[in-house]
């Protein structure tokens, strides 16, 4: 089977990825054996390092195409390599594919150019022999915090003279090119390949690679190693490798190559490689003395995978396309622990080069290419194909469709240029313009605030080139950086003062972009208060007045009532001079009162009056009923009090009752009593003169035709008397100054008591004296 391609792009890199599981008797992977007897030079070139996060297969096979050294991690999508070409040739394969029809690598190389900024975790400089010690060491075969599934690929030297002998060899196989489409070396692995592959091991023949028919990545058949000879011939598809085995199968061409022309190897590859110990697939070109150099990898993948070879970058050989002859050298090594895996299959292999100049050739011409900030650059596509549609991109977020745009670099950075048409895939190229900081200059906008004693908040804007790094802090400890404290080119600064307690003004600055901006603070106010009038009186009824308070402009102060009758209607609080108002409520007591007013730490009294007691006998007839009650008592006992008025005459009575109630309670209701009729009110405190909770007192009774009152006394609760009955007493019956009244009985027993009341009608204090006379007459 023969297939030809056009080769307008090289196609530069190695790409392998594994699935690791965990083993049982695992060998740490030494990277010091790991790069034996690589040159020091070599060991000590720094290359980019790059490390990826979320990579798909696609993406992932690309980029490390261009690694000279690398670890990939199946499981998080993470690549880490280090590649000497920044990147290129990973672009230029994925170029070369959608260029062929293939529409995957199309959209991946247009994801490349659009989103591979956003899946490097971290870039860096470093040498091979840094890379191999910090991050090709650590993967110990046994898997990593990354995941269980992985692969290593390293750069690899070995002397010619250690191959195992050759058992099958091979002519040179010689063309002659007759076309610019060409491959140098091909084989599908369908039939009778052995005609120009030399197969070589170090096990007699037993175990070598052979054509087997158990996979393949197209068509029937694929080389497997160690399946062939005369007891790998023996081994199932899935039967596991034997241990201490070294086979190699190699082909050589010799070719008249142009050195315009581009050369690299594309082959398939499926593995499956024990992790207990030091198993390798090999991929190596001899050298002109011999030597092998090129690539060692281990790991497990899962189905074929895309690997690649840039001929003309061959590390440690230089460029293979110069030479006239080459042999390319396809090894599998086993430790001598038998292998739980396959081993390595190969598939569909070409060596192929091919005339690039032409149509398909551009590049970027830049003028200047570095220079300092703000950098005006003038950029020229040049190619030979016409494009009405050419795609600049210049690494700080810009785009131009022009063919030959100007842009300018406002920041100091490097910048990675790239041009291309359509996709990307029929013309690409890129460069790097290095710009440095120019000279930065900054002004500050306002440049200066006040603020009064309580402080406040606040910001002012940087002005600076873009890329000029600026820094702001502050000169005093109350003066506070909220946000803005470090930036680049233009910003804010925003910062709060706070209080001033002092009397005293207060300066500080903010040092921002070297620039000062200024703050005033005032000191604070020295509070005095004072208030007009400081007290006055109120009659019992209701009353209103005011208070006016006397303090400097931003003195806050309050004011509180400390009785429930005298309440703040207005000017509970207030800043400066002001005014409170507030009510008296009405003194329904007899007894004068006084109260108080708190405001701004000064003291305001209110006295009033008590309410007036009517003088007795200023109706025609006056009563007064005692012993009206409305409480609780000892022993659980529950007091009620029913007051009965009867009319004597033959005339309707007009009655007023006053309740005087023993807390100060003054209450005053009106009432008719019918020609020889009678009036009752039972429970009388709540029911006739709404007084609520305990309270006890006497009823003044005054009307216009002579009555008979009376008052019951009774205990309420299940084991209560009907109570006692209390006449009422009439102001005739009064004992005036210089007599005296006898009251009978008066005792104290087990069940009853005997309690004395008097009742002053007049408008003096009076002294009673009381004398208690026993049964004896003592």
């Amino acid at each position: 089977m023969i297939r030809r391609f056009t080769s307008h792009f090289a196609v530069v890199g190695f790409l392998v990825f594994a699935f690791l599981g965990f083993a049982q008797n695992g060998m740490a992977a030494d990277s010091a054996a790991l790069r034996a007897d690589l040159p020091d030079e070599l060991l000590d070139a720094t290359y980019d390092y790059y490390q990826f996060q979320d990579l798909t297969q696609r993406e992932a096979e690309a980029l490390f195409g261009s690694a000279i050294a690398g670890v990939y991690c199946n499981d998080r999508g993470v690549l880490e390599i280090l590649a000497p070409d920044g990147l290129a040739t990973a672009r230029e394969w994925l170029a070369w594919r959608a260029e062929r029809g293939d529409k995957e690598a199309g959209s991946v190389l247009l994801g490349f150019n659009t989103k591979l900024h956003e899946k490097v975790k971290s870039t860096a400089k470093m040498n091979l022999r840094s890379f191999l010690d910090r991050h090709i060491a650590k993967f110990d075969r046994q898997g990593t915090d990354l995941g269980s599934r992985y692969i290593v690929k390293v750069p690899t030297f070995k002397s010619g003279d250690a191959l195992p002998p050759e058992s099958e060899v091979r002519e040179n196989k010689s063309y002659t090119a007759s076309t610019k489409d060409y491959y140098y070396i091909y084989d599908d692995f369908e039939g009778d390949v052995w005609s120009m592959w030399s197969r070589s091991d170090n096990t007699g023949g037993q175990y070598t690679w052979g054509v087997r028919s158990c996979d393949s990545y197209w068509g029937s058949y694929s080389a497997d190693a160690p399946r062939g000879g005369s007891q790998g011939a023996f081994l199932g598809c899935s039967a596991p490798y034997p241990g201490s085995v070294e086979t190699y199968m190699s082909f050589q061409a010799c070719e008249n190559v142009p050195a315009s022309w581009k050369a690299f190897l594309e082959l398939r590859a499926a593995l499956s490689i024990d992790m207990d110990g030091d198993d390798e697939f090999r991929v190596h070109f001899k050298d002109s003395q011999g030597d092998l150099w090129g690539w060692n990898f281990w790991g497990t993948t899962s189905g074929w995978w895309e690997i690649v070879f840039n001929l003309r970058q061959w590390y440690g050989i230089g460029d293979l396309g110069e030479n006239y002859c080459n042999r390319l050298y396809l090894g599998f090594a086993s430790d001598s622990l038998n292998g739980s895996g396959i081993g390595a299959r190969v598939d569909d292999l070409y060596v192929y080069w091919g005339d690039t100049v032409g149509s398909y050739e551009c590049s970027i011409i830049a003028d200047p290419d570095s220079g300092t900030s703000p950098l005006t650059v003038s950029f020229r596509a040049a190619t030979d194909m016409y494009s009405p549609d050419f795609r600049w991109r210049f690494g700080d977020g810009a785009t131009s469709e022009e063919r030959d745009p100007v842009h300018v670099f406002t920041a100091a950075g490097t910048y990675r240029v790239e041009l291309g048409t359509h996709d990307y895939s029929s013309c690409y190229a890129s460069t790097t313009i290095n710009v440095t900081q120019g000279t930065c200059t900054y002004t500050l906008s306002p440049s200066s605030a006040s603020f009064n004693a309580a402080g406040g908040s606040g910001n002012f804007s940087v002005s600076a080139s873009s890329g000029c790094g600026w820094t702001a802090s502050s000169t005093k400890p109350w003066i506070t950086i909220n946000s803005g404290a470090s930036g680049s080119g233009n910003g804010t600064v925003s910062y709060s003062v706070s209080e001033n307690t002092s009397t005293s003004q207060r300066t500080g600055t903010i040092q921002a972009a070297g620039k000062t901006f200024n703050i005033t603070q005032a000191g604070a106010v020295s509070c005095s208060y004072s208030i007009s009038p400081t007290s006055r009186s109120f009659t019992a009824d209701t009353g209103t007045g005011s208070v006016s308070v006397t303090s400097p402009a931003g003195c806050a102060w309050t004011a509180t009532s400390n009785k429930p009758w005298l309440s703040i209607t207005a000017g509970s609080s207030g800043q400066g001079s002001g005014t409170v108002n507030y009510r008296v409520a009405e003194n329904t007591s007899t007894s004068a009162r006084t109260g108080t007013l708190t405001i701004a730490g000064k003291t305001f009294t209110v006295s009033q009056d008590g309410a007036a007691a009517p003088p007795p006998g200023d109706g025609e007839f006056t009563y007064f009923a005692v012993g009206v009650i409305h409480s609780g008592g000892a022993a659980g006992s529950n007091w009620r009090s029913t007051l009965v008025l009867r009319n004597r005459g033959d005339q309707e009575a007009d009655v007023t009752l006053v309740y005087l109630g023993s807390k100060g309670e003054r209450v005053t209701r009106a009432a008719t009593i019918p020609a020889r009729g009678m009036g009752d009110w039972d429970d009388t405190v709540p029911t006739l003169f709404g007084v609520g909770g305990n309270s006890s007192g006497i009823v003044q009774i005054e009307s216009d035709q002579a009555l008979q009152a009376s008052v019951r006394t009774y205990n309420i609760t299940a084991n209560g008397t009907f109570g006692q009955m209390l006449p009422g007493v009439s102001t005739s019956d009064s004992v005036v100054f210089g007599t005296s009244g006898i009251l009978s009985p008066v005792q104290r027993t087990d069940a009853f008591r005997t309690n004395i009341g008097a009742i002053n009608t007049g408008a003096t204090a009076c002294t009673v004296r009381v004398t208690f006379v026993s049964a004896a007459g003592q």
